[in-house]
């Protein structure tokens, strides 16, 4: 008999499977020296792999819809907390490199033209970090979309390209059309699919406009025929916001250790004051009574 790619691949990682088991059993009844240091690779190695994978299958998803990882991410700091480091790394060279290339330059930046600027290899490695850190920021999730929104805004912390980059975040974030328009609806209509219906005749479900907490579609009225808006939250935006806070406020409180935020009117002000003061903001643009 002939069998499938995708049947021969699982049949492999059943064997893989019921071998390891069978051999952390094994050192479980009868615990060695050697077992037990054989078991803790094992599972170290069986959480890599897993990890690995489980972020490929995320950054395909991701190609598709840069938002499609917001609820996992909140549900697994963890996953979130990958990410994060990874595009931390990845963003390591695009921040030192150009500033490198600056000190040792024959001209140095503020005696160059525009047009010149533009050509250096320091501008070439900024714009593309710039781009890489905006991307990042939008497939974090709706909290870190925000942060980059402000950051956009504070323009002595940040490289022109980067706040450049980030400034697309204002209102370029990708949209939920078709059944996940609908079903963003149902859970937020009073009533459910029941209650719409009875309030609403129809539903464009191709928003006009969106953004990083929600979207804008037409819809017309039952009883009158009137066309209105309605502007649809992005789900568990609330649940997100809880979490990744806690989170974000943690990490503050690390990178205040090495450096403050700068000044801001001849005031000092710590990454804690800046998350401070955004977390009222933030909540109250995600209250739509």
């Amino acid at each position: 008999p002939t069998f499938k790619k995708e049947e021969i691949l699982s049949y492999r990682a059943l064997c893989f499977l019921k071998a390891t088991g069978q051999n952390i059993l094994t050192s479980l009844l009868h615990p060695t020296k050697e077992t037990v240091k054989a078991t803790a690779y094992t599972v170290i190695s069986i959480y890599l792999v897993t990890n690995i994978v489980e972020g490929m299958t995320a950054s395909k998803r991701q190609k598709l819809d840069a938002t499609s990882e917001w609820g996992r991410y909140a549900d697994k700091p963890a996953a979130r907390g990958q990410a994060l480091s990874l595009l931390m790394m990845q963003l390591t060279p695009y921040a030192i490199l150009p500033s490198l290339l600056d000190k040792f330059s024959k001209k140095k930046k503020d005696d160059l033209s525009e047009e010149e600027y533009k050509s250096t290899r320091a501008h070439k490695l900024r714009r593309r970090g710039g781009e890489m850190f905006a991307d990042g920021l939008l497939k974090l999730g709706p909290l870190y979309v925000k942060i980059g929104q402000i950051l956009s805004c504070r323009e002595n912390l940040f490289p022109d390209e980067w706040i450049i980059a980030m400034d697309r975040l204002q209102d370029r974030v990708p949209a939920k059309s078709g059944k996940e328009a609908w079903d963003l609806l149902y859970d937020a209509a009073p009533g459910g699919k029941a209650g719409f219906h009875k309030l609403f005749r129809d539903f464009d479900d191709v928003p006009l406009a969106a953004a990083s907490l929600g979207q804008v579609h037409r819809a017309t009225l039952r009883s009158s025929g009137e066309r209105v808006a309605i502007k649809l939250q992005r789900s568990r935006m609330r649940d997100i916001y809880d979490k990744d806070l806690a989170l974000m406020k943690k990490i503050a409180k690390i990178v205040d250790k090495f450096g403050k935020a700068g000044q801001v009117g001849g005031i000092e002000q710590s990454w804690v004051s800046i998350f401070n003061d955004a977390e009222s903001i933030m909540y109250r643009e995600i209250d739509y009574r």
